[in-house]
């Protein structure tokens, strides 16, 4: 079990692994989209014009955004089609195959990167003692692929006939998605493997997504994140980029100067970043992730993943 208070901070690399885009990846995948001819009717069916839906692809293309957000924020008049669109790309991807011990052991690239199953090991606990784990998380993803593994490994692994049971177990653990989530917590609305979703279900996915520019320093989600920090002993960022937005929203660099935090720990995955890109993203707060004057030991390379991470450094003590 994992006995000291840990808050893992969830980037979009942290569910790659699980069959979801990264922030670029999910633009390639909206500007097909939204080109295809005649557009999808889930767009047509929640009220959006063909022109509309057709610009939006086209100028988020022209655009050169790094992700949908970064175009939205300059791009308001598209909100309602870029939260359809995002909806209708991931929730395909909510599956239960890539949370598999089957998809884990394939041969295939991303197999290699899946990190749940090592992180659970770590947390496997006496049936109804799962909150004795001091662990949180703070995800910046819509994708509920975390909890749906826990859930479906605590289930198994105790034997548990009835769902809630076992959902009441799961949910003694902290887990705050700041931006928003594809559906319920407890998976009866909006359940996993929903291949062709209807025109509903991707409105009411859409209506529950918050783009990072909406929200506000004051959001109760963005409030409940600073409080799970601020009293961890250890954060650790996987597949976190460090997105200056974000930065200032969880308060990294307050928390970074403040004395009453200094024993806090801090580690980071930064693949494919290189040292001098994490170090130019983490410029205001890179002396947490020092140790002995390097940030070897508690940032991983540029070729690990969240598994890596865990594994390499201490992060689990």
């Amino acid at each position: 079990m994992i006995k000291q208070p840990t808050v893992f901070v969830l980037g979009a690399g942290a569910s790659y692994p699980y069959g979801f885009p990264t922030g670029d990846g999910l633009v390639d995948e909206i500007i097909e989209l939204t080109q295809q001819d005649p557009p999808n009717n889930i767009f047509l069916a929640n009220g959006c014009s063909t022109d509309d839906v057709r610009c939006f692809g086209l100028d988020l293309a022209s655009s050169h955004a790094s992700s949908v957000d970064a175009f939205l924020e300059h791009r308001p008049d598209f909100l309602k089609i870029g939260k359809l669109a995002i909806a209708m790309a991931l929730i395909p991807k909510e599956r239960d195959q890539p949370l598999s011990r089957s998809y884990r052991r394939g041969s295939h690239e991303k197999a290699k990167m899946t990190w749940y199953h090592y992180l659970w090991d770590q947390m496997s606990s006496p049936k109804r003692q799962l909150a004795g784990n001091r662990v949180s998380f703070v995800t910046l993803n819509y994708d509920r692929s975390l909890e749906r593994y826990l859930f479906s490994c605590l289930k198994a692994q105790h034997g548990y006939r009835e769902d809630k049971e076992c959902l009441d177990e799961l949910y003694g653990l902290q887990f705050v998605h700041m931006y928003g989530s594809l559906g319920d917590d407890r998976f009866e609305e909006d359940p996993f493997d929903r291949i062709e979703p209807s025109p509903l279900e991707v409105q009411r996915a859409a209506d529950r997504l918050r783009i990072i520019h909406e929200e506000t320093l004051q959001a109760e989600y963005i409030l409940q994140a600073v409080e799970l920090l601020h009293d961890a002993e250890v954060v650790c960022f996987l597949g976190y980029g460090f997105h200056n937005l974000n930065n200032r929203r969880l308060q990294l660099i307050k928390m970074a100067r403040d004395d009453n935090l200094s024993q806090q720990k801090w580690f980071a995955s930064r693949y494919n970043l290189t040292e001098v890109e994490f170090r130019r993203r983490t410029s205001q707060f890179f002396n947490r992730f020092m140790h002995s004057g390097y940030i070897k030991g508690r940032v991983g390379d540029e070729s690990d993943g969240a598994l890596e991470v865990l594994r390499k450094l201490p992060v689990i003590a």
